[in-house]
């Protein structure tokens, strides 16, 4: 007897051995076994139907993404790019606070502005509403996080009229701890441990 032969009389053995036992199942099983049957075509179906071709060609992408990505325009220039005309200005936010912050955060992207810097001016925000998009207080934001309640916090004036954005030092070191801790004095405040002379 060939190897196929015997192969094949093997699998007819298996059929029969299932067909028999899939009469012995209880009807809300095989129910159960049919439907996942069509939950596992239907998977099947989907990812052959909907999964683009390339997918997984490089890790978990799709190897066409990098054509269309390298096909976008550029329009961040990325802060090293300032230093060559603003030096003086990169110089003092470098030594402040908002040293790990690219410009273009706050100035917008600076592609166009790097390539043509007569014709393409980059915004300047210079309205109150803009620093607290950031330094508004909000309990999730992480301890010791420069924050704000603009209502009472010098209200209806700019923000720039005390604080230089590229390096933003109060103009003068608050006298008491909750100007800058607001949150642990609050805590302080209603805590029975507060020291009363």
């Amino acid at each position: 007897m060939d190897p196929l032969n015997n192969w094949f009389h093997t699998l007819i053995r298996i059929l029969k051995s299932i067909a028999q036992m899939w009469h012995k199942l209880p009807e809300q099983i095989v129910r159960i076994i049919f439907i996942a049957i069509i939950f596992i075509f239907a998977f099947i179906l989907a990812r052959w139907q909907f999964v683009p071709k390339d997918f997984g060609e490089y890790g978990h992408y799709r190897a066409s993404a990098l054509e269309e990505i390298a096909a976008n325009e550029i329009k961040y220039a990325g802060q090293e790019i300032c230093n060559d005309c603003h030096d003086d200005i990169f110089a003092l936010k470098t030594k402040g606070y908002h040293e790990n912050l690219s410009c273009e955060i706050c100035h917008g992207p600076a592609a166009a502005h790097t390539d043509n810097p007569d014709e393409v001016v980059l915004p300047a925000p210079r309205e109150r509403a803009y620093c607290p998009l950031c330094h508004e207080y909000l309990p999730s934001r992480p301890t010791g996080f420069p924050q704000i309640v603009s209502a009472s916090h010098n209200p209806m004036r700019p923000c720039i009229q005390c604080h230089d954005p590229h390096d933003p030092k109060p103009p003068q070191t608050p006298k008491e701890c909750s100007a800058c801790h607001a949150e642990i004095a609050r805590t302080k405040s209603l805590s029975p441990h507060i020291y009363v002379p």
